[in-house]
């Protein structure tokens, strides 16, 4: 069950390509400990932050910039472009220091912190025949933020050949431990799922 692999309560979320953002909050709005919402800056500052501010009852920390949900987890939004080594850095480096916080233990403070879940949308839509692909990138910056236990969410859309290009990616680097199409998780998804061939896909490390 896709249910059974997906532990949202507690858990370190990191979305990839968020967009609005609205895929991450309602991670955090499920009990997500910190939800960290990652896309290109000129994106996050203009959209996801805003939506951010819309969906918390405090913040921002003086220290780590993250605001307080509803459901009383931290989320903050910040720039990821893929492929950017310093984006990358920045990133995990905020990660460290929002949940090391409040750790004493130098066992845990030495250990690298990944988040126990990477959720990915339907970020194929932009690529064209014959244009430079953006997999590559976005594969290399994935793959730095799995962990042992992490689990990847990738929920795509199969409306072009380069939707299925990525998800053959995704499987080459990953193993896939569930699919599900979209209409088989909600009745009301019947019509539009199965038109539009929505489907959700969980990954591990191999």
């Amino acid at each position: 069950k896709i249910g059974d692999q997906i532990p949202w309560k507690e858990a370190v979320v990191l979305e990839l390509g968020c967009g609005v953002g609205l895929t991450g909050l309602v991670a955090a709005t499920l009990g997500a400990k910190l939800t960290v919402l990652t896309d290109l800056e000129v994106v996050t500052s203009k959209v996801t932050e805003k939506n951010v501010i819309c969906n918390s009852t405090a913040g921002p920390s003086k220290t780590c910039g993250y605001r307080v949900t509803r459901a009383g987890g931290k989320v903050l939004a910040m720039p990821l472009s893929w492929g950017d080594q310093k984006d990358e850095e920045a990133t995990q480096n905020r990660i460290e220091e929002i949940m090391r916080a409040k750790t004493r233990k130098s066992k845990q403070r030495d250990s690298r912190i990944y988040p126990d879940l990477i959720i990915i949308g339907d970020v194929a839509y932009q690529h064209k025949p014959g244009a430079p692909s953006h997999f590559d990138v976005l594969i290399s910056s994935l793959m730095k933020f799995v962990g042992p236990n992490s689990k990847v969410i990738f929920g795509t859309r199969m409306r072009m050949p380069a939707s299925q290009d990525l998800l053959d990616l995704f499987r080459q680097h990953l193993e896939e431990v569930v699919c599900v199409e979209a209409h088989d998780l909600d009745p009301s998804l019947v019509e539009i799922g199965r038109k539009h061939n929505m489907s959700i896909h969980v990954l591990q490390q191999k």
